[in-house]
């Protein structure tokens, strides 16, 4: 029951950060004048850039990607968590209670 609330906030958490993310985005691209698709197409050619700059950026996505993956596989998953509880709670065979 603790697994589930406290993944539960942490969604509602994320969710909320999420959607400021997106009005900052879109306020962002409404005051450049431009779209995602067009700063995607500019930022995805090398051209555009000198070498440095582009390694750099290359990079720095790479790390972010990474971080993203990190993440993701830190949250933990309420059923398995309550398995791995259940299944130690078991009295292991040779022992006994005592009062």
């Amino acid at each position: 029951m603790f697994f589930k609330v406290n993944t539960d906030q942490k969604i509602a958490q994320i969710e909320t950060e999420m959607e400021a993310w997106d009005l900052e985005t879109k306020e962002l691209f409404d005051e450049l004048g431009i779209s995602p698709e067009q700063l995607d197409a500019y930022m995805g050619n090398a051209e555009n850039f000198v070498p440095e700059d582009w390694d750099e950026m290359q990079k720095q996505l790479k790390a972010g990607e990474d971080e993203t993956c990190r993440q993701v596989d830190s949250v933990k998953d309420p059923e398995s968590v309550k398995k791995a509880y259940a299944s130690q709670a078991q009295v292991q065979p040779g022992w006994f209670f005592v009062r």
